[in-house]
């Protein structure tokens, strides 16, 4: 695929990897269980839930806490990244229906994607790789930034390396944390449906998932913003 001069006036793309882009809650949760369990204690979906877009150090001590298990959450953590590199090579990357051709557009637009997540790097890479050829151009891990979203840091850390402007990007969540982080950072922020309820924030875009954000919709919400 040839990929075309951006003439919007879209600087970047920058997408949340799991429930936004990536249906991989099912395998967090699974991950999640199967870790507690070898410790014999008992995880269900609805703790689950509520680690939604949290980084896996800051949900793996909140695992601990709830358990009472004797581990650190380095460990925790470890086993669960662990059982989803597992998952990835089993089952593949479970893309939400639309999102694949999405990234096509953009990219085929000249819209430089950058996947910007909570989750570890080689969760993150396994994800971009298995995308569409030559669309996203970066990634954005949760080991790679000092402080994880809510910050704002990971999506001025993708737009430092793109080399644009903050403020002409759009940002893509599923999450509390990770909206919070893209209005701080002060994106055009638009929120999708996800498995865990997200609050009503001022000036953003609700859509049901990122498949509803074509290029026309994408352009007039940074027109929008000017």
């Amino acid at each position: 695929m040839t990929q075309k001069a951006n003439t919007t006036e879209i600087a970047g793309l920058l997408l949340d990897m799991d429930g936004t882009i990536v249906d991989s809650e099912p395998y967090w949760i699974a991950s999640e269980r199967e870790t507690m369990n070898a410790y014999g204690k008992v995880w269900q979906d609805r703790d689950g839930q509520q680690l939604v877009g949290k980084a896996i150090r800051v949900a793996s001590q909140i695992m601990i806490d709830q358990t009472g298990i004797e581990a650190s959450a380095e460990e925790v953590s470890n086993q669960i990244i662990s059982n989803m590199e597992r998952h990835y090579e089993r089952s593949g990357a479970p893309w939400i229906a639309g999102v694949r051709e999405r990234l096509r557009e953009f990219a085929a637009a000249g819209v430089p994607i950058c996947i910007v997540s909570s989750s570890p790097a080689v969760l993150v890479e396994a994800v971009a790789k298995d995308a569409p050829d030559k669309t996203i151009v970066a990634t954005v891990a949760g080991d790679e930034v000092q402080s994880c979203k809510p910050d704002p840091e990971p999506y001025l850390t993708a737009a430092k390396k793109l080399g644009i402007d903050i403020k002409k990007c759009i940002v893509v969540e599923d999450s509390n944390s990770g909206l919070q982080a893209g209005i701080a950072s002060g994106a055009k922020v638009v929120a999708v449906k996800g498995v865990a309820k997200i609050d009503d924030y001022e000036g953003i875009t609700y859509l049901d998932s990122l498949s509803s954000l074509d290029l026309d919709a994408a352009r007039a919400l940074i027109s929008s913003a000017e």
